[in-house]
């Protein structure tokens, strides 16, 4: 079933999507609904994959992108197991 969403979007962003939809050959309502699907299934594999305890602060802290998590726990059990 289909629903009207009324938008406000500002008329640059409009212009543009319509030339990219144009381009891709969609219509800027599929251009939309494809986006708001992914983004519904991106959230939905977060719910499975994180544990009910840890979902309201997920997403909360923003690590560098240079992080290395593997080279962190090596340090962290060095310093603790082999000093």
């Amino acid at each position: 079933m289909s629903s009207k969403l009324p938008l406000f979007i500002d008329s640059s962003i409009i212009t543009k999507a319509k030339i990219y939809a144009e381009k891709t050959g969609r219509s800027l309502e599929e251009l939309v609904e494809d986006y708001l699907k992914r983004l519904v299934a991106e959230e939905e594999i977060i719910e499975e994959k994180v544990p009910k305890e840890f979902r309201d602060i997920f997403g909360s802290v923003k690590l560098s992108s240079g992080l290395d998590d593997k080279q962190l726990i090596r340090q962290s059990a060095v310093e603790k197991y082999c000093e």
